[in-house]
């Protein structure tokens, strides 16, 4: 990014309906996104069953959330059990969980959209997390980008998965998720 005034950075990253420093437009009828799909290249091995994997991404006041987009990449799931995504605050309290997708088939090179179980609007501009729980035999693989670990492991965490681990439905989701491990992964998610 060409050098610029901080100010003038920030004013215009509080006007972006998503923050990062990629370009590209939002997906048509998202409302946010961790990155632009322009730069979501990568076939990612982010998930481990049984885990919620945690994003971060940047949402603005006012911003009301229906439903959370996760994009699998070459592998499909096999043998589905639960399958269900939350958004989180940057202290990663649960603000809202999504419907339970169970054994529903998730193909690979498909986006996987699931409403929430209740909308969010979004009371303070900031980051947040947007989480992924996925149990399975064979757990999806990822569309995004791989990054840099130490970079990731910055805080705020970029990304990367909770030590909570037996998860199963929505129910199970943790009020509070436990500590991050940064991962070189960033997730391509949307939310409408």
């Amino acid at each position: 990014m060409p050098f610029m005034p901080q100010a003038v950075y920030e004013d215009m990253q509080s006007r972006a309906p998503w923050r990062s420093n990629d370009s590209g437009a939002v997906l048509t009828g998202s409302v946010a996104q961790t990155m632009s799909r322009t730069t979501a290249v990568a076939n990612l091995t982010a998930l481990l069953s049984g885990r919620e994997d945690l994003q971060l991404i940047w949402l603005n006041q006012g911003t009301r959330v229906t439903s959370i987009t996760h994009y699998s990449a070459t592998t499909a799931g096999a043998t589905l059990t639960a399958q269900w995504f939350s958004l989180r605050n940057a202290s990663r309290q649960l603000l809202a969980v999504t419907v339970d997708d169970t054994n529903v088939a998730w193909a690979a090179d498909t986006a996987k959209t699931l409403a929430l179980a209740v909308p969010y609007t979004v009371r303070v501009s900031g980051y947040y997390y947007v989480g992924r729980m996925i149990a399975a035999t064979t757990v999806p693989t990822l569309r995004g980008r791989t990054g840099i670990a130490a970079l990731n492991a910055l805080a705020p965490i970029n990304g990367g998965t909770t030590t909570d681990t037996g998860l199963t439905t929505p129910s199970t989701a943790p009020a509070t998720s436990s500590v991050i491990t940064a991962t070189v992964n960033d997730v391509l998610v949307t939310l409408s």
